[in-house]
């Protein structure tokens, strides 16, 4: 039986073939589990710089190099709207983007058991720069799953940057968000500035967790491309 409680948007280019290809892929794996997919169309186009500014966004200095290419930015507003989209709904919402499939269904009361944010693929944060071979078989399919809290790091310098790169889980491509998370998001852009999308959700801007296992995961070769990355076990029982 699916877990109906909320609904999965999922991030993808409109104009995009191999795009359009990818998110049917992660709408026919979804339906192993009953879940709702509901295609969302990212931020990729030349208005990034009016968005932006529309919205009073500025780049967190302590992060200007991280942030440094329209795709960065585009990522980061594309996840930014569904944020206040969760805020304006006053409900849990599921954040994918149109790379991943579902390998394993959610524990049935999965929203009892996070605060503000659930990360749905822990694997990528342990093993994506290992590469695609180790990353795919390190995933598990099982029916015994927990949801673990991220442990705060406190082995970092007094910068942001020290503490925003280990306190936070690697890759944005899956996770679900309730509206106290999402409005601490929007929060923190607004005191800190923006960051990329995957080090803007910290423990500095919300609570964090994770399943034990992976509940989406990366099956494209494209999603192992050299790309923006951090990896780090920080945190992680």
């Amino acid at each position: 039986m699916g877990l109906k409680l909320f609904d999965f948007y999922c991030i993808y280019k409109k104009d995009s073939d191999v795009c359009n290809l990818l998110l049917n892929k992660c709408i026919e794996s979804a339906k192993e589990f009953d879940y709702n997919i509901i295609p969302y169309p990212g931020i990729y186009d030349d208005n990034i710089d009016t968005l932006v500014d529309k919205e009073n966004i500025v780049i967190c200095n302590d992060l200007l190099h991280k942030v440094q290419t329209k795709g960065v930015v585009g990522c980061f507003l594309s996840h930014y709207y569904l944020w206040k989209k969760c805020v304006d709904l006053n409900v849990p919402i599921g954040i994918l983007e149109y790379d991943v499939a579902f390998l394993n269904q959610l524990p049935n009361n999965v929203l009892d058991l996070f605060e503000d944010y659930c990360n749905l693929d822990i694997n990528r944060h342990k093993y994506f720069k290992q590469g695609k071979d180790v990353y795919s078989n390190k995933l598990t399919k099982t029916n015994k799953i927990t949801v673990e809290e991220l442990n705060e790091n406190l082995s970092t310098s007094n910068s942001l940057l020290s503490y925003v790169d280990k306190n936070h889980i690697s890759g944005a491509h899956g996770y679900i968000i309730k509206p106290s998370g999402a409005k601490k998001l929007l929060d923190f852009t607004k005191t800190y500035g923006m960051m990329p999308a995957d080090i803007h959700i910290n423990l500095k801007s919300c609570n964090m967790h994770y399943t034990s296992e992976s509940i989406v995961y990366l099956h494209s070769d494209r999603s192992f491309r050299a790309k923006f990355s951090h990896t780090k076990n920080n945190g992680l029982k």
